[in-house]
């Protein structure tokens, strides 16, 4: 069974998720990574980022939505942390689990305004705890890198509508060169074009396949996300999911 979200958070008030896996095994698609979810493993990702789950047995999910500026007072670099799945079977990972699901059991319990905020912060102490120990999230110079790239990666988000979209836009507004704004995204799979391309693909896609917009006809829904040639939409859209748009509407 596959799941597809409607929608993702704006990008302008970022929300990150903490998911963890309460019962059943499932299998997260997050870009081009696949995550594997057992009982008691949780993970973190950016819920401005599509995703896709496959199961075949029920689950039992547990999610906790973190807005950005809390996380970031206990995890300076939430990006580097992000789809790292983490275990319950010993370390920091174990009691983090095990205090989440007590937590989560016991919350209709608590009744003092007081006790909830405090065990929220212990919570996340736990989980900063748990993915701190890993090299990749730790506090380096980085971090600024990584704080750029993800205002940039907002800014394609909210703007990813508009047809005047180019890396050189997005360079100029958040006041940074185009050479410096190529060089923090070094480490991502696509150009920063590549990338807006990319998601806005993805955007088309997802509504194609939503029944609620059948009305809507194919140009329509392409020049929506910032297209301004049909033709070019239709080729770029095959070339990325080997299908065309109408087959790939057909087929959902």
């Amino acid at each position: 069974m596959t799941r597809t979200p409607s929608h993702v958070a704006h990008a302008s008030d970022p929300v990150w998720l903490i998911r963890l896996q309460l019962a059943g095994s499932v299998t997260v698609s997050y870009g081009r990574q696949e995550i594997h979810l057992r009982p008691g493993n949780f993970m973190l990702y950016d819920s401005t980022r599509p995703y896709r789950m496959l199961f075949d047995e029920p689950i039992t999910i547990l999610a906790l939505r973190i807005p950005q500026q809390t996380l970031l007072g206990y995890l300076p670099c939430p990006d580097r942390a992000a789809c790292r799945v983490m275990s319950s079977d010993s370390g920091a990972g174990s009691l983090a689990s095990q205090f989440l699901q007590g937590f989560w059991q016991r919350c209709a319990e608590m009744h003092s305004e007081e006790v909830v905020p405090r065990l929220t912060d212990v919570a996340l102490r736990l989980i900063a705890s748990a993915y701190a120990d890993l090299p990749q999230t730790r506090i380096e110079r980085s971090c600024v890198m990584t704080a750029h790239r993800m205002r940039i990666l907002q800014y394609i988000e909210r703007h990813l509508r508009e047809p005047d979209l180019t890396p050189t836009r997005v360079a100029a507004a958040l006041q940074m060169t185009r050479t410096y704004l190529h060089r923090i995204l070094s480490d991502e799979p696509d150009s920063a074009s590549r990338y807006i391309l990319r998601r806005r693909l993805e955007e088309c896609a997802r509504e194609l396949a939503d029944p609620s917009q059948r009305a809507r006809s194919v140009t329509d829904i392409a020049f929506g996300y910032g297209f301004n040639s049909l033709a070019h939409f239709s080729r770029a859209f095959r070339e990325h999911h080997g299908l065309t748009p109408r087959e790939y509407r057909q087929g959902k």
